[in-house]
């Protein structure tokens, strides 16, 4: 059912050569098309699949940005006066775009078209082609379409992409997302083969240890926390922004250090905890067997920005 207020309109492809493009940034990964009908309220958007494309990385992943087709000027300038509202707790940046924008996303999103493949977040390290299976059990999946990642120690790292025989059936497993599997919550998203293929092929790669020897000036925040007897592994976040958590450049002073968190959060649940702040990127620590050790880091833009981050200490997350 279309959110109320939507209004779609028909266009033809000559018409389609003088309608206006935007850019929806920020979004959630599990953002649906309905959920952009109902953030761009009493806007009209052009009818058809593709005048609202959600765009891809090379990697095939979503990016969480969408580009929308709107055929008016008076459309397009209503859109952007969103710019900077909430879907759920994230605000989404409403910016203008063009025909070539599109024109590249659109052949990168047909080129999955008819991929029906979804991706597991959370499962637990001893998970199983068999456990997945069973958790699908009620859907069809390909012969060879359980693809479980591993970490450097050649366990599963939480995550795995799931191929099934048929566009409903991708759909009805995305019905299953917060199920558990054991007593974890599994997360789902779309996928693609392009994303599945691209993470099979690729190696692990090993995570940083950062300690104290690191001189003022060169050090990750967290050598603020570690010692060479007890070092840290450092994952930056897919948000980072021009971060170097590595030590190759200075400490960024407007950050909070998290200390217990439940073992099994993810970057979601942070960035809900600070919202309505907004973040730049979180940076979560592993102890050397590769497991989050509840800690991590979380950087602002502004000193603002932390400071009113910091009225959620010794508040509950989740």
């Amino acid at each position: 059912r279309r959110g109320a207020g939507l209004k779609m309109c028909a266009l033809n492809m000559d018409e389609r050569i003088n309608c206006y493009y935007l850019r929806l940034r920020g979004l959630p990964w599990s953002a649906t098309k309905q959920d952009i009908h109902d953030f761009l309220k009493n806007v009209k958007i052009c009818e058809g699949d593709n005048s609202l494309l959600f765009t891809l990385t090379e990697e095939g992943k979503r990016s969480g940005d969408a580009l929308v087709m709107v055929p008016t000027q008076e459309d397009y300038d209503k859109a952007l006066t969103y710019n900077r509202n909430y879907i759920g707790k994230r605000y989404i940046e409403v910016l203008p775009s063009d025909s070539h924008d599109y024109a590249l996303n659109l052949e990168k999103v047909k080129l999955g078209e008819d991929d029906y493949v979804v991706r597991l977040r959370g499962l637990p390290y001893a998970t199983t082609e068999t456990d997945i299976r069973e958790f699908f059990k009620e859907l069809q999946i390909t012969e060879q379409g359980v693809i479980i990642i591993l970490d450097k120690e050649g366990r599963c790292s939480g995550d795995a992409y799931v191929e099934f025989l048929s566009a409903e059936h991708a759909q009805e497993a995305l019905k299953k997302h917060r199920e558990k599997i054991t007593n974890r919550f599994i997360e789902i998203f779309r996928s693609s083969r392009m994303e599945m293929s691209y993470v099979k092929n690729k190696r692990p790669t090993p995570l940083m240890s950062i300690n104290l020897k690191r001189t003022r000036g060169k050090g990750s925040p967290m050598s603020r926390y570690r010692t060479d007897d007890n070092p840290v592994y450092y994952s930056p976040s897919r948000r980072d922004r021009n971060r170097d958590p590595y030590g190759h450049g200075p400490i960024i002073e407007k950050y909070i250090h998290m200390r217990g968190l439940p073992f099994e959060c993810i970057e979601e649940e942070v960035e809900d905890f600070f919202a309505p702040v907004p973040l730049v990127s979180i940076g979560f620590c592993y102890n050397q067997d590769g497991r989050f050790n509840g800690e991590c880091d979380v950087y602002f833009e502004t000193d603002s920005d932390s400071l009113r981050a910091m009225n959620k200490d010794k508040k509950k997350l989740g």
